[in-house]
């Protein structure tokens, strides 16, 4: 029994609980299933890119590509030469204004950070001479041809791969043989 001085709930108040209790357990629910659509959107995906290459293992060389080729060093020295001379101009300039003695470490510094740019655009400039290299490889067969097909074989590259002769796909109808 309930005690006088405690009214009894109304039937609307009761209603109005049970609602919001619902609608929060639904809210609750429908988080945990997207988060779950989520996780396995995202498994299936990772699936799906992963299907023909090779074991977990063997992850050394994937069969059928080749490395880039070297960088030849008189490509890059005429690659680089600009920015190498301007950077030796700058340092010559950061040099005589540290001469005075107060300000050698700030001119250090400079220096320093030129030398650590330079490095930076040889790598890039590396790279991409490996890269248009690969491009130019003479085979068998043309390249695939369209946009995504460039850009796949770039992202290849910065792995360090370049498919190999044998798997360049054959030429379509519309294409001409070298």
């Amino acid at each position: 029994m309930q005690p006088p001085d405690c009214p009894s709930p109304s039937a609307r108040s009761l209603i109005a609980s049970w609602l919001s209790l619902t609608a929060f357990v639904l809210r609750a629910l429908a988080g945990k299933a997207q988060e779950m659509a989520e996780k396995g959107a995202d498994a299936v995906k990772d699936t799906l890119l992963d299907l023909g290459s090779p074991a977990s293992g063997d992850r050394d060389e994937p069969a059928g590509w080749a490395p880039l080729p070297a960088v030849r060093p008189e490509e890059l020295i005429a690659a680089l030469r600009e920015q190498t001379e301007r950077v030796l101009r700058e340092e010559a300039e950061a040099i005589d204004e540290g001469a005075c003695g107060c300000c050698e470490e700030l001119a250090e510094a400079r220096v320093l950070a030129l030398f650590a740019e330079l490095g930076e655009e040889a790598l890039d400039q590396a790279h991409a001479l490996r890269v248009a290299a690969a491009a130019d490889r003479p085979s068998e067969q043309q390249p695939a041809f369209g946009e995504w097909a460039k850009k796949y074989r770039r992202m290849l590259a910065t792995e360090g791969r370049w498919p190999a002769r044998e798997e360049v796909p054959s030429p379509g109808p519309t294409e001409t043989t070298r």
